[in-house]
């Protein structure tokens, strides 16, 4: 795909996510607003003590994985927009795509990287607000080399992420309905990739499992990555299996749109 035309459908869909800029923000703020008050409270139960520590993370620390769990999940999900691959396959809409100068799947990407694009102007101006009014953990410093790393490990939890998402959305080939399926990856990929607990409150027989699927490097890894709590040598090793399961997303999602093509008649389900 060529990177103009690339760059002019993340623009157009940068454009279109904000054309209703009121609408936008208020669901945004509200949403975030009120995930973040409901696990503020959560948390200031189970810390009963001053300097208690849970999992490795003091109170101000947890606070903060929440609230880079927050703002970060909304990059690796693409803002908390539902990928529409399998209702343009249900519909027939798909066919309009196949007549564009550039693979479907990458134009796909490109719509999801111009839903982000606000929401990076959301992560600063939040990120801003707690630097302002909440204390930072003491055990946390952000280092030069750790948001870098992060930074990375961030862009590549965003293609992991869609690359599981679409392989899931192309069963539409097949299904007649498959939101069931998407909508337990997301909650599978958020319970087990750190989104909603971080992962060290698991117990230690089930890191190495955790370790190895794909699901904690689309949410926990990058985090942690950021908070300076994965060392160099972990950090390579973690993108080494993201890597690994990118490519395997990859060649099966390639394997199932060239199955699934020779059953698309173009006129719906």
């Amino acid at each position: 795909m060529r990177a103009r035309l690339f760059l002019n459908v993340f623009t157009i869909e940068a454009r279109k996510l904000m054309s209703y800029r009121a609408d936008f923000w208020i669901n945004t703020l509200v949403g975030s607003l009120a995930n973040f008050v409901l696990v503020y409270i959560l948390w200031s139960a189970i810390y009963l003590e001053p300097g208690q520590i849970v999992a490795g993370y003091s109170f101000d620390g947890m606070v903060l994985y929440y609230v880079l769990a927050i703002l970060l999940g909304r990059l690796v999900t693409g803002s908390g927009k539902p990928l529409d691959v399998g209702q343009e396959i249900y519909e027939g809409s798909l066919s309009r795509y196949l007549l564009f100068p550039a693979p479907y799947l990458s134009i796909k990407y490109a719509q999801r990287l111009g839903m982000m694009l606000p929401s990076l102007i959301q992560l600063a101006m939040l990120l801003g607000a707690y630097w302002i009014f909440l204390p930072r953990p003491a055990e946390v410093e952000f280092k030069a080399l750790a948001v870098l790393q992060g930074v990375v490990a961030l862009c590549m939890a965003n293609a992991l992420y869609y690359s599981i998402t679409v392989v899931l959305q192309l069963a539409a080939f097949w299904a007649d309905n498959v939101w069931s399926l998407v909508i337990m990856m997301v909650f599978v990929s958020r319970l087990l990739g750190g989104a909603m607990v971080p992962l060290a409150t698991f117990p230690d027989a089930w890191q190495p499992l955790l370790a190895a699927l794909p699901f904690r490097y689309c949410f926990g890894f990058p985090i942690d990555t950021l908070m300076g709590r994965v060392p160099t040598h972990e950090w390579f090793f973690g993108m080494g299996v993201s890597l690994a399961w990118f490519g395997l997303m990859c060649v099966l999602g390639r394997a199932v749109w060239s199955r699934g093509m020779l059953r698309y008649s173009g006129v719906g389900i």
